[in-house]
């Protein structure tokens, strides 16, 4: 008799734990497309200062952007992040040729440490699902498959940046 309940207690259990992790779903912000919100955390492509002025007028504390320094000719983002009261987080780099380890630790540091909510962007979103298929299988221990394809759904495009990421992943995993 005390079995059955146990079962049922720990089935209980286990499905409080799994109703609260958050899912990878359609966002909204501002004028941005591809917005994708997992928890306290939203993906997309390169916000505008409108944008920007959005997140921060919908809470948000931080934005985390993966492009590298030589793409932000257009936009002064770090200032225009600043000027906002928010923090800037800029481990970004400019495609493969930059991803390498170092690049990666820096960008999964930023996912840990950004003061949530956060804005993670890169030019389309690309660069944000490979740094995502890292951080989902190794500090939440999503299996690598699935953590591929919520890359694919932030915005991953490219294979060789998933090719990356999944060797990464491999080689970090204890």
């Amino acid at each position: 008799m005390i079995r059955p309940l146990s079962a049922v207690v720990a089935l209980l259990l286990a499905t409080a734990c799994f109703a609260t992790w958050p899912v990878l779903e359609p966002s909204a912000l501002g004028e941005l497309e591809r917005v994708h919100r997992f928890g306290d955390l939203t993906f997309a492509g390169q916000p505008s200062p409108a944008d920007l002025e959005a997140a921060r007028d919908a809470g948000f504390r931080s934005v985390v952007n993966l492009r590298g320094p030589a793409e932000m000719t257009e936009l002064d983002e770090e200032r225009v992040v600043a000027d906002l009261g928010l923090v800037y987080l800029s481990p970004g780099f400019s495609g493969p040729d930059d991803l390498d380890d170092e690049v990666f630790a820096a960008a999964l540091d930023a996912l840990r440490t950004a003061p949530r909510p956060a804005l993670v962007h890169c030019s389309s979103a690309n660069r944000v699902g490979a740094i995502w298929i890292a951080y989902r299988a190794l500090d939440d221990g999503l299996l690598l498959e699935a953590a591929v394809a919520e890359g694919k759904t932030i915005g991953l495009r490219s294979r060789e940046l998933e090719a990356m990421a999944r060797d990464y992943v491999l080689r970090h995993t204890p």
